[in-house]
């Protein structure tokens, strides 16, 4: 007699001879360490489906590198990047079959821990820190400029862990047009330290301003840190 249409995930390859349950990722995903997830599709007669739109649903935490694929010999695959916020996700999928809604099972989903360290696309917080700092050569003031004493923004770019990140576009602007930043631009490179510099200098206008420096990646403006000056 006919069965049942079934959806199940595994992680890897599928087994057909295997029901399986609740999965829990081995390790943490990490931008070394990605998992794959595979969602095999068969009809009440329990032959393979070609052909089925699989969608994957991503809950929490994590990055998906497909939320769709075809079946190829009854299986969809796609794989768990670790994102850029560390936390933790699980994943479900859904199909249609002959007009027949079909979703995995809710005793089988898959759940991981992910670290977050993926890189990042996109305007926003990136996974990496900026901090700026202000250095002067003015031996009564740490924030004071004038026409003798300038002062060198040193912007620290690192990972979360601390390690300094060498050859990234850190754009450094200047609000409330006080003061003159050099480079014109503000756009520098780290060293092999995680750090960029530039210098600003009293400019004509008095009064108090705002050094910021940006982490800029692929052309978009992430992560920020600011520093006063008069």
């Amino acid at each position: 007699g006919l069965g049942v249409a079934r959806l199940l995930l595994y992680l890897g390859d599928p087994d057909v001879d295997l029901t399986p349950g609740a999965l829990v990722a081995d390790g943490s995903v990490s931008n070394d360490n990605l998992i794959e997830v595979s969602a095999l599709v068969q009809n009440d007669r329990g032959e393979l489906i070609d052909g089925a739109l699989v969608r994957f649903i991503l809950t929490g935490q994590g990055r998906l590198s497909k939320t769709e694929n075809i079946t190829r010999d009854g299986v969809a695959s796609t794989t768990i990047l670790a994102g850029t916020s560390a936390g933790f996700g699980s994943i479900a999928a859904s199909t249609t079959i002959a007009g027949t809604a079909l979703a995995s099972n809710a005793d089988n989903t898959i759940a991981f821990e992910s670290l977050g360290d993926e890189p990042f696309v996109g305007e926003g917080s990136s996974n990496l820190l900026i901090a700026v700092i202000l250095n002067t050569n003015n031996p009564s003031s740490s924030v004071e400029l004038d026409a003798e004493y300038t002062g060198e923004l040193e912007a620290l770019v690192s990972q979360s862990d601390g390690t300094p990140v060498a050859n990234m576009i850190v754009q450094f602007e200047l609000d409330g047009n006080v003061g003159t930043l050099y480079p014109q631009n503000g756009l520098t490179l780290t060293n092999s330290d995680g750090i960029a510099r530039a210098v600003v200098t009293a400019g004509s206008v008095s009064g108090a301003g705002t050094a910021k420096a940006s982490i800029i990646i692929e052309g978009q403006t992430f992560n920020s840190d600011s520093v006063v000056y008069a």
